[in-house]
């Protein structure tokens, strides 16, 4: 479009220029072109030269801000799947954390394990989980924790420094089945501190 508008201009002053060109007009003879004409065409095309570079110059930045933003946006679709993949590993480890510790707790209810505390000396090492989220290997841990420390799980035959455990109403009272007024409490305080005072 505008190399149309160039031609269309240099097209009307040549033909004025051709118009005085007979008349003497100030131009050498045989040159056909005035020295003002010339001088105007040469400011025409250093001007639409000037525009040229602009738009390429313009284009140019363009473009590159273009290729710089389709690179920021890579970068950070990237460090956003980083961040997805890295929060659902942290997610399914905490979630297989909790299978294991909800199976475990079963199974150790189901063997009779007394405190779920004492699941820490259970060793885990066997326990899998499957692609499917089946877990394996809990009741074999349950079962060589209960062989390994047999006085965490209840029926037990003793106390966990293996003295057998007393027997109900032999001299020793429930504290917590007691109405304590104040004369059973004395009464029992005593009782206390006279078998204290024996030992």
């Amino acid at each position: 479009m505008l190399w149309m508008q160039f031609v269309r201009r240099r097209h009307v002053l040549r033909e004025e220029a051709g118009g005085n060109s007979g008349g003497g007009g100030g131009a050498p003879s045989g040159s056909g072109y005035s020295a003002e004409y010339v001088k105007e065409l040469r400011e025409e095309a250093k001007s639409w030269r000037l525009k040229y570079e602009s738009a390429t110059k313009a284009a140019d930045d363009a473009a590159k801000a273009a290729a710089k933003a389709s690179a920021d946006l890579e970068a950070a679709n990237k460090a956003h799947g980083d961040a997805l993949t890295a929060a659902k590993a942290e997610a399914k480890k905490e979630g297989d954390a909790k299978l294991v510790r909800a199976k475990l707790e079963s199974a150790g209810l189901k063997a009779g394990l007394v405190d779920m505390d004492a699941l820490a000396f259970a060793d885990l090492s066997g326990i899998k989980i499957d692609d499917a989220g089946k877990l394996t290997g809990d009741v074999e841990a349950i079962d060589a924790l209960k062989k390994a420390k047999p006085y965490l799980f209840g029926g037990g035959t003793g106390t966990a420094s293996g003295a057998p455990a007393p027997k109900p109403g032999t001299g020793t009272v429930d504290v917590r089945a007691l109405d304590a007024s104040s004369a059973e409490y004395t009464k029992s305080r005593a009782d206390f501190l006279a078998r204290a005072a024996s030992l």
